[in-house]
């Protein structure tokens, strides 16, 4: 039996006033760099969260995204709609969701709301290494 040499992302399931959304954690640093970068879509009710983070990038990108910062205990600090090229930052922020841009909205994500979600547990020198 291979073992493969990247294990599979942390993956939650957050139930949200508007449904239920797919959450794939990017802990790594070359992972966080690289994001959503060469995806041409991410499909309804996914998303990705880049931790710790608190500045996201789509320089390269092909299509929009929502934004959400959180803070270490998993509020919403800011939601952003970001277009192909955009860079923002939120000061406090521990952590990204990335979701294509008008889900935050239908799943009743805004700035204040606890979404539950659970940061990974292990070591930031853990976290930066691929």
């Amino acid at each position: 039996m291979r073992m493969s040499a990247t294990p599979p992302p942390h993956r939650q399931s957050l139930s949200l006033p508007g449904g239920t959304l797919e959450v794939d954690e990017l802990d790594g640093f070359f992972k966080r760099l690289r994001g959503l970068l060469g995806r041409d879509a991410l499909p309804a009710g996914h998303a990705v969260l880049l931790a710790p983070c608190s500045s996201v990038h789509c320089i390269g990108m092909r299509f929009a995204i929502d934004a959400v910062f959180i803070d270490r205990y998993g509020t919403v600090l800011r939601v952003l709609k970001l277009e192909p090229g955009a860079v923002a930052v939120c000061r406090g922020s521990a952590a990204v969701l990335e979701l294509a841009a008008g889900e935050a909205a239908r799943l009743g994500i805004a700035a204040g709301l606890n979404l539950g979600v659970e940061l990974s547990r292990r070591p930031a020198m853990a976290r930066s290494a691929d």
